[in-house]
């Protein structure tokens, strides 16, 4: 990218304009070029008093409710931060990163009382409600909630179909296992993809027009029998990694089995057109937020394309990763594109100019066995800022543009492995479905185990299915509720008991003992 007049300006000078720019603008001119990119990293780490008491200078996304702050006593821009989840985070305030972040934990738990360490057994999480410094900056000090004014919280179990609402979706179609599923922007539909290529679209006819587990949808057909059917000349199913993308407005469809794309009208299930031959064949795409005819195509050779249906043309073509790319994910507050694949590494391109920022790759820890060609998929958070990151061997939390990896969750060794998960739809929760037919639901920002939903709450007693939920999907306007896909060809919806309102942590009783999921006890 050439520069422009500002950026042939001295590097103080444009040091001092990134320092008074807001985060968003500060973020986006960081990445227009490599020239701007070396600038940001020379803005002083202070930010003028005087600034501080006219106007918002930026927003540190610490991810929990923050309690406490104090400023250290001699680096002054750097602030120690506790919250009410017991994370204790210093920041490096002029750059806005997070310098280091620990969880409270008591050193010498034998040390404490008899019901302090029981609560503490119990998942216990501590809020912080006092740091401080040391005089000299070495120390400091943190004082946590006292266990007599708080609540402790356990696992919640659902085990019995009496404790929760699901409905197995109405399917006259072969029984293929699900491979993508989407519920509908407007949520009174659910769009599923199965290994042998064909489509299935369920609509509900609801007063709110909305997808419930109460009344069943009509899986849509037309007259003429035709289904929506991907491209699978040439291909080989078995290998194929199908990907599709909705439109906003519902109304068309992108989507591939390993083929050609071939792009639906979803009313008529016509298929408009097909464009892309399927060497290298496409593993993953998405379209631009800000235009419809723009897509983004992650390919089994690592490669992410840039393609303009309208004009039929490829107008970029980026390399940053070392295997398929397998997950795409875009932040309009950023203007920013983060890809994910099969090396199991994140990637972060500027949308002006589509330049690599910066990658990381994740973390997986000794003993932990991954496929050489699993996938990681990825999606930003409500907030545009935080990502999901989802692998066979761990859901993770990581923070844009840096990319830095905040929190980690791994599923029991006997669970199996992650096979998706996903934000509920006001980023409270997260929906992860599991090898062992179970479902999880962690805290967003903490992944702390909250509820798990066992296969017998929502699946029939048959011994002799195996069948396991392959994807997940949110509602996009109801919180409490999720779609899950299964290797049997089966859909379910589930969702909470309109009296339950949400999926609730059940509260540790002074006996030590947890409620019953169904209990009115746990409906806290």
């Amino acid at each position: 990218m050439e520069d422009d007049i500002i950026s042939t300006l001295p590097d103080d000078v444009l040091c001092h304009i990134l320092s008074f720019l807001p985060i968003r603008d500060y973020v986006a001119t960081s990445i227009l070029s490599r020239k701007w990119k070396r600038v940001s990293t020379l803005v002083p780490s202070h930010i003028s008093s005087h600034h501080l008491p006219t106007a918002l200078v930026m927003t540190l996304d610490q991810g929990s409710t923050v309690n406490t702050m104090d400023f250290h006593p001699l680096q002054h821009f750097w602030l120690l931060a506790g919250t009410n989840t017991g994370d204790i985070t210093i920041w490096e305030v002029g750059k806005r990163q997070r310098l280091v972040s620990r969880n409270f934990k008591v050193w010498d738990i034998k040390a404490c009382s008899t019901t302090l360490q029981t609560v503490l057994a119990n998942d216990y999480t501590a809020s912080v409600n006092r740091v401080i410094w040391s005089p000299d900056g070495a120390l400091f000090d943190t004082k946590p909630d006292e266990v007599e004014k708080s609540k402790a919280w356990k696992l919640t179990e659902f085990n019995e179909p009496s404790q929760l609402c699901s409905l197995r979706l109405p399917d006259y179609l072969s029984p293929v296992k699900i491979i993508v599923l989407t519920y509908t922007h407007l949520g009174g539909g659910i769009l599923a993809l199965a290994s042998n290529a064909v489509h299935k679209f369920w609509k509900w006819q609801t007063s709110d027009g909305k997808a419930t587990s109460s009344v069943p949808p009509q899986l849509r057909q037309l007259p003429s029998g035709i289904l929506m059917t991907n491209d699978t000349s040439d291909t080989r199913l078995e290998h194929a990694i199908p990907c599709f993308a909705l439109t906003k407005n519902d109304s068309y469809l992108l989507s591939t089995s390993g083929g050609n794309f071939s792009l639906f009208n979803i009313a008529t299930f016509k298929k408009i057109t097909t464009f892309m031959s399927p060497s290298p064949a496409a593993t993953s795409v998405a379209f631009n937020p800000h235009d419809n005819n723009i897509v983004v195509i992650g390919t089994d050779d690592s490669f992410i394309y840039i393609y303009n249906i309208r004009v039929d043309e490829v107008k970029n073509k980026l390399k940053g990763h070392q295997n398929r790319v397998t997950g795409l994910t875009f932040s309009n507050m950023l203007n920013v594109l983060v890809s994910s694949g099969g090396d199991a590494q994140l990637c972060l391109w500027s949308m002006d100019g589509w330049e690599k920022h910066t990658s990381k790759f994740l973390w997986i820890p000794p003993g932990r066995v991954s496929s050489p060609l699993a996938r990681t998929h990825v999606q930003f958070h409500q907030d545009q800022i935080h990502v999901l990151a989802v692998h066979e061997t761990q859901i993770a939390i990581y923070e844009a543009p840096m990319l830095d990896c905040l929190k980690q969750w791994f599923p029991p060794e006997s669970s199996g492995s992650v096979t998706d998960a996903t934000y509920s739809c006001d980023g409270q929760l997260i929906y992860a479905s599991i090898e062992d037919v179970s479902v999880c639901v962690l805290t967003a920002f903490t992944l702390q185990l909250r509820s798990r939903i066992s296969p017998a709450a929502y699946l029939s007693s048959n011994p002799s299915s195996r069948a396991y939920p392959l994807v997940i999907a949110a509602h996009p306007s109801k919180p409490n509720q999720f779609a899950i896909g299964l290797t049997d060809g089966g859909v379910h919806v589930i969702e909470t008991p309109e009296s339950e309102g949400s999926w609730r942590v059940a509260p540790v009783l002074e006996n030590g003992v947890v409620p019953s999921a169904n209990s009115d006890a746990g409906s806290g």
